[in-house]
């Protein structure tokens, strides 16, 4: 029937016309919350370069010489500049310096700390009220570690240890040692690192940070601030959280910028 036709299309139209509507007054409502939100899409566990990149990244970089990367991390306390460790390290600074240049860590807080240890950031969800969840952030992806037990030095009973955990040695990288100052990443498990890292407070002697060794991968080192970690360490502990003991003071990252040199 003619008539029947007609109120099909009809219908048709209207039905689209309110989609739109829907659509219209959604993205206007919610525009301004999602711009304050830093989207981070999901990454495959290998986000090394392949080959071709790399062999172009090496053409680059020879025009104006061998490039080191840094991190100048501007925080509420200070600054701390970071040598990252793209020799020793390649696909974690890779992924710092992506998570870096994406926004991912700016506003975010330490939320873990430990005198004479480790203090603990990287973290998004700092950024909402509720502290016991701050421990759980992370990309929505993970990463390889990238540890050779060889460069550590490790003993066999090290060794044997680690195996038992689900860790391995990785011989395509000669890794620095886990020492007072360097950049390392958090996780819970082999191959785990996602945003979460911490910086070492204490000296290589003390046994709480001997026992890193092995299990996760050194990205860093602060070059310059390092009297501000030094300061930091020093701090009151707020055991409000025990799970998460924090420091009493907030120490948050209100920029990190990449440079290369």
């Amino acid at each position: 029937m003619p008539g029947s036709d007609k109120k099909d299309i009809l219908y048709i139209i209207l039905t689209v016309v309110l989609f739109i509507v829907i659509g219209l007054y959604l993205a206007f409502t919610q525009g301004q919350s999602l711009s304050n939100v830093v989207l981070i899409p999901f990454r495959t566990n290998n986000i090394t370069p392949t080959q071709e990149e790399k062999s172009e990244q090496k053409n680059d970089d020879s025009e104006d010489g061998d490039v080191d990367y840094f991190a100048v991390i501007e925080t509420n306390l200070g600054v701390l500049e970071v040598d990252l460790l793209e020799d020793n390290a390649p696909n974690s600074v890779e992924n710092f310096v992506y998570l870096s240049e994406s926004k991912y860590y700016d506003g975010t807080t330490f939320h873990r700390y430990v005198p004479g240890f480790i203090l603990q950031g990287g973290s998004r969800n700092t950024l909402t009220p509720d502290k016991g969840d701050d421990k759980f952030g992370n990309p929505g992806y993970t990463i390889n570690d990238e540890i050779n037990w060889d460069s550590l030095e490790l003993t066999d009973n090290q060794r044997t240890e680690l195996e038992k955990e689900g860790y391995k040695s990785n011989q395509d990288v000669e890794s620095v040692k886990i020492d007072k100052y360097t950049l390392v990443w958090a996780s819970s498990e082999a191959d785990s690192n996602g945003s979460q890292f911490f910086i070492i407070l204490g000296d290589r002697e003390d046994e709480k940070v001997l026992k890193l060794d092995g299990r996760h991968t050194v990205f860093g080192k602060v070059t310059k601030g390092q009297d501000l970690i030094d300061e930091i360490s020093k701090m009151n502990v707020d055991l409000s959280i025990l799970e998460e003991p924090r420091p009493a003071k907030e120490i948050k990252i209100n920029s990190i910028k990449i440079e290369k040199r």
